[in-house]
């Protein structure tokens, strides 16, 4: 809850992505979307609510069925083009950072992961890679979308 209030009071957005983050492609469509609703009130239980965010969702792995999306007409659903692989125990620090640094193209979604598993990737390459591409003009936002 800490470090969720603070990204909230911090601006960023926020989104769902299953309270356990099933496989859509081995998960049938009504559990993943108790999945997505428990995630939800959770959400909910820590003052968010709507109209104050936007709705969202991005399918773990990247896996999910036309079946389960139809279940999630009030959500926006976003994926990704650049994955980091930061969660690769085997994957140097080094070569995390240059691998998503050649993947990564202007508008790019680039997926980071914020776990235990991921630290010792994420805490190296990410603050040189914003550093790179700042340093070359581009800008960090927010995923922000109308519903």
């Amino acid at each position: 809850p800490k470090v969720f209030n603070q990204i909230i009071g911090q601006g960023h957005s926020i989104g769902n992505h299953t309270f356990n983050h099933v496989n859509g492609w081995q998960t049938n469509a009504l559990d993943y979307y108790e999945n997505v609703r428990r995630c939800e009130r959770e959400i909910a239980s820590h003052g968010l609510t709507e109209p104050a965010r936007v709705k969202l969702f991005r399918p773990p792995y990247g896996r999910v069925t036309r079946k389960q999306i139809k279940t999630l007409p009030d959500y926006k659903i976003v994926m990704w083009d650049v994955l980091s692989v930061d969660y690769n125990k085997n994957l140097l620090p080094e070569k995390c950072l240059k691998n998503t640094i050649a993947a990564t193209r202007a508008g790019s979604i680039i997926v980071f992961h914020d776990s235990f598993k991921a630290e010792k990737n994420l805490v190296f390459a990410l603050p040189r890679f914003m550093e790179h591409f700042s340093q070359q003009g581009f800008v960090f936002r927010k995923l922000k979308f109308e519903v």
